[in-house]
């Protein structure tokens, strides 16, 4: 499963880190240990609150995942693009 790391802008100190992948029962996303695609991050602002935007690189279905800056809950998930796509998602805000 894709890691993210966040870092303070001043000295570079980790303040936070998670999975990206946010697989549920419903998604067809399926866990593969041969999966290499990584995931592309991004952030926005969005009503003054910062959100974690992440995506998948080439190979998975381009599913997207909206987290609050803060507290790391997920907020929303999309498919950017038809769940058959495979060519990857850039993300940003």
């Amino acid at each position: 499963m894709p890691q993210v790391s966040v870092f303070s802008g001043a000295g570079a100190k980790l303040l936070q880190s998670f999975f990206a992948a946010n697989p549920k029962p419903t998604d067809v996303l399926t866990e593969d240990a041969n999966d290499h695609s990584g995931v592309r991050v991004g952030t926005t602002l969005a009503a003054g609150k910062a959100e974690i935007l992440t995506g998948p690189g080439q190979g998975p279905p381009p599913l997207v995942d909206v987290f609050n800056g803060q507290t790391l809950a997920l907020l929303n998930s999309f498919f950017a693009f038809d769940p058959n796509f495979r060519g990857g998602v850039f993300v940003g805000g």
